[in-house]
């Protein structure tokens, strides 16, 4: 919600009704209790909170109350929480050189010509390992590289540093396993129903019907059998190839040196 003047503050009833509904719904609503210069005493949910102009609160009752900033003694104004940090300090190590890492820049989205929704992200890199710098907390972040499966995203935590280790994948391993893992899962599916369409269908002369009868059973046998074969190849490539990224984050830095990390624009 937009800081008001405390002019408009104290005529913001209907302005405020729906921003306190959607608190209530949301359950982001604090109980809070003002005590006035005057001795009078207001218990309610805490709508909005501008230090030096107002507050404002829900009471029991619905009605919304505006409370001017200089009505309030300084030890009983309520106190509002410490604001996270702006940035963060980041240091990305990894053994693999191709390690990178990525702050997303752009999403975009739309429909194709039959109609169908599609939608992706841009990805801008910020540095490549080993690398100390301060990044932005609100952006979101993806570490990739030359050859390096993309891990998934990252969102870095309310700290003073944060220390990335990196253990890359293998991204053409992983699409290769992602390959094998697909294949071989429908033809493990496929061979199944094969088989069982051939049981209930007559083959062979007349009078010798029967699975065994048909040309097409050792190859059914042999499209399942190479099937698992696949899947067995091909599950640990691709759940054994992922990015993993360890994050440590410290708000002492006693982990971490000293020396003034550089800022990302």
């Amino acid at each position: 919600m937009q800081r008001l003047g405390r002019s408009l503050a104290l005529f913001s009833s209907l302005w405020l009704a729906p921003a306190v509904a959607r608190a209530q719904a949301s359950g982001g609503a604090t109980d809070e209790t003002v005590r006035l210069r005057s001795g009078a005493v207001y218990s309610g949910h805490l709508v909005e909170k501008v230090p030096g102009d107002h507050v404002t609160l829900q009471l029991a009752t619905g009605e919304i109350k505006v409370i001017p900033w200089a009505d309030i003694p300084a030890a009983a104004a309520p106190s509002a929480p410490p604001a996270a940090a702006a940035s963060v300090r980041v240091r990305l190590r990894a053994e693999n050189p191709h390690v990178a890492l990525y702050r997303l820049s752009s999403t975009f989205g739309g429909y194709d010509g039959d109609g169908d929704a599609f939608s992706g992200a841009n990805y801008e890199r910020v540095c490549l390992t080993p690398c100390d710098l301060r990044l932005d907390r609100a952006s979101q972040y993806q570490i990739g590289g030359e050859g390096v499966a993309a891990s998934d995203i990252l969102e870095l935590p309310a700290a003073d540093r944060v220390e990335l280790t990196v253990h890359a994948g293998s991204a053409s391993l992983q699409a290769l396993g992602w390959v094998f893992t697909y294949l071989g899962g429908g033809l493990a599916l496929a061979a199944p129903l094969s088989l069982a369409l051939e049981a209930a269908m007559p083959s062979g002369p007349a009078g010798n019907g029967g699975l065994t009868a048909s040309p097409f059973f050792w190859p059914t046998v042999g499209a399942a059998a190479l099937g698992v074969g696949l899947l067995a190849v091909g599950l640990p490539l691709w759940l054994g190839n992922g990015t993993k990224v360890s994050m440590r984050s410290s708000r002492s830095g006693d982990d971490l040196d000293s020396n003034p990390a550089p800022d990302v624009p």
